[in-house]
């Protein structure tokens, strides 16, 4: 596929891109051809247009990037207890820890999710994160992506409201337990 020619000037130490460079109909309709195995690989080449040109030059660039996608339950016992909670999240590829989940419970404070990245692969995640009420049913409550271009980890602060949790104990905290289900994309750069 080419997406013809586009003429960009790239100043030094910054960054730059395109919005959008393929429309995500064709992704679907085509995935086989374009996400072998889930993953892309986007080729470009780049001209110097510019200046003296001593020779002749064209540089190539490809990238490769998939996508892991997964599920998955944390329960949280003794949830009315204060402290920290952690969950490492593991590559479905290799076993390997890509992230560890910290949850920060202290009194009269919302509680603090922090996401710390270990996998510097990892370039970017999305969490569609449900609570699970007594009979398994899902409350959705967050949806957040978290990009991994500068730091290693970030707090989404006020997570959670404690004071929703507690007036209806019975239903999204039996026996103490908090139970929430993460769906989660992971954006990884392949060699």
């Amino acid at each position: 596929m080419s997406g013809g020619i586009v003429e960009h000037s790239f100043e030094r130490d910054k960054n730059g891109g395109f919005s959008e460079f393929m429309r995500k109909e064709l992704f679907q309709l085509h995935k086989q051809q374009y996400l072998p195995k889930d993953i892309l690989t986007a080729c470009c080449r780049m001209c110097k247009k510019f200046g003296q040109i001593t020779e002749e030059r064209q540089c190539f660039a490809r990238t490769r990037i998939g996508v892991e996608r997964r599920s998955f339950v944390w329960t949280i016992p003794e949830f009315s207890f204060y402290g920290m909670r952690k969950f490492n999240i593991k590559s479905i590829l290799d076993d390997k820890k890509v992230m560890t989940l910290n949850l920060f419970l202290e009194r009269d404070i919302f509680p603090d999710l922090q996401v710390f990245l270990i996998d510097r692969t990892l370039k970017c995640s999305t969490f569609h994160i449900h609570l699970l009420d007594a009979f398994g049913n899902r409350v959705e409550y967050l949806k957040h992506k978290f990009i991994f271009a500068e730091h290693n980890e970030h707090l989404y602060p006020s997570f959670i409201s404690v004071e929703e949790l507690i007036e209806e104990k019975d239903l999204y905290l039996p026996n103490d337990v908090l139970t929430l289900l993460f769906y989660c994309w992971n954006c990884v750069r392949r060699n």
